[in-house]
């Protein structure tokens, strides 16, 4: 079988691996082909030459249940993306007086095995899923323009340059904009600028990084008691910022140290309201952009954030794009993954964690109605290699859909506490969010951290399609 991914992210790598783990070899003998197709240009350096490896911006949070994705795929890969970045088990809540509002947890054990989040840039995370990429599979600077239904019935990727390729299976893993999912559901989804509920206005962020250097330092042997943690997340009338540290700098050795150093690098970040999409994120003005930030933020009062809006250098301006809820993910042979699927809010903190899911569910899920292809343990008939990834795709779309659509509406309240406020909205804002830290229990994420993809999986598998959505929508 001949499958072809579309886009070389997070989600397009993983579920590389995914499907190299996980699908049964062909009774003919022979063997599944994977190629990767990725749009973007290699990065470039000062003197104009091109780096040869796709370069992405930006920094990411990887939560407990995906570093579990990534220990159940490959538990080397765990321990690299933990190393090259920082792990936390908890977010200090501040407003902008710098008083502490709470502080929330963001470790589990909810899989088993106790996890942290992981705060890293994201090129950090993608090098890590890369190094176990052979380069023969990723072709890059390749432009997917569209893809068609071919002359041999199979699905067919066109490129920019018109040239065509077909396979079995075609995977969209090219983020929010993507051009596969128009063969999936057609135009009338394009992404949109991320309301908040139903106001016109959208989000952006902008973001940058500083020395560890400039945050507060570290309690002896590194240990963060409660409410105290080294990432700090901001509310105030005029929006929210965010910082903490992006790496340890630590050897794959240490990956398990709990309570690292911090390392060079830290991070930060603002989120605010904007009527207007910037529609050039890559030439803006960065003094009229930190003369904005001034006006926003110049009279916080924590430190940090008058170092950042005042002397850190600006690498990203970011408006909040998400993905339309889609009615399908799948259609004759092509499917969706991560982005290309739902795109998440910023403030879910899931966008990576929920690709992993993704991946390892498709790839789950084909594998099983494969070997049912290849190997038929019934009297029933045996599906064809097609009608197995029909099967696969339904499942999948009827296991992941409610649980990010789930998520998506619980971000989406959170994403109303960065809309510029009043007073009066301001200060119920700081009381609401001083009960909701002190009254939370400590299972309130257990929604999205003891989620276990293979045991759904084996569930959708034995249900109905309707069974199983309301089995799920009951337990959350």
């Amino acid at each position: 079988m001949k499958i072809i991914i579309v886009g070389a992210g997070i989600s397009g790598l993983s579920t590389y691996l995914n499907l190299k783990k996980f699908l049964p070899e062909p009774p003919s003998g022979g063997h599944h082909t994977i190629t990767i197709y990725e749009s973007h240009q290699p990065a470039k350096d000062d003197a104009g030459n091109a780096i040869p490896e796709i370069s992405l911006g930006g920094g990411l949070g990887v939560g407990p249940n995906g570093l579990s994705e990534l220990e159940k795929l490959d538990p080397e890969l765990k321990d690299a993306v933990i190393a090259q970045g920082f792990p936390t088990r908890g977010f200090r809540m501040k407003n902008a007086w710098d008083w502490t509002l709470g502080w929330t947890s963001t470790c589990s054990s909810a899989s088993g095995t106790p996890q942290p989040t992981v705060m890293s840039r994201r090129q950090g995370v993608w090098d890590c899923l890369k190094t176990k990429v052979p380069d023969n599979v990723l072709i890059a600077c390749r432009k997917v323009s569209r893809v068609k239904r071919g002359e041999n019935g199979k699905p067919t990727v066109v490129f920019a340059d018109g040239q065509i390729d077909s396979a079995d299976v075609v995977i969209g893993a090219d983020g929010v904009k993507s051009v596969v999912k128009e063969f999936v559901v057609g135009d009338g989804y394009p992404p949109h600028y991320e309301q908040v509920f139903e106001l016109p206005e959208g989000l952006i962020g902008i973001g940058g990084w500083i020395p560890c250097s400039e945050l507060p330092p570290q309690p002896e042997g590194g240990i963060w008691k409660p409410p105290n943690a080294p990432v700090v997340m901001t509310f105030g009338a005029h929006g929210f910022f965010g910082y903490g540290p992006a790496c340890s700098g630590r050897k794959l050795s240490d990956a398990e140290d709990a309570h690292p150093a911090y390392g060079s690098e830290a991070m930060w970040w603002s989120t605010f309201e904007e009527a207007e999409v910037p529609m050039d994120t890559k030439s803006y003005d960065k003094g009229l952009i930190r003369q904005q930030l001034i006006e926003r933020h110049g009279k916080w009062k924590d430190p940090v954030i008058q170092y950042c809006i005042n002397n850190a250098e600006m690498s990203l301006l970011l408006p909040k794009w998400i993905t339309p809820k889609l009615p399908k993910w799948h259609a004759d042979g092509v499917i969706l993954v991560g982005d290309a699927a739902h795109a998440l809010p910023s403030t879910s903190g899931q966008g990576v964690s929920q690709c992993l899911e993704d991946a390892h569910a498709l790839c789950y899920l084909l594998a099983h109605y494969l070997r049912e292809s290849y190997a038929p343990t019934s009297n029933t008939p045996a599906p064809t290699e097609t009608e197995a990834v029909e099967l696969a795709a339904q499942k999948y779309t009827t296991m992941r859909k409610p649980r990010v659509e789930h998520i998506l509406h619980q971000a989406q309240k959170m994403g109303d506490m960065k809309k510029k406020k009043g007073i009066f909205e301001e200060w119920f804002m700081y009381l609401f969010l001083i009960v909701l830290f002190k009254v939370m229990p400590a299972s309130w994420q257990n929604y999205l951290y003891a989620y276990d993809v293979e045991r759904e999986a084996e569930k959708a598998i034995g249900m109905t399609d309707d069974a199983y959505t309301k089995v799920y929508s009951a337990s959350l």
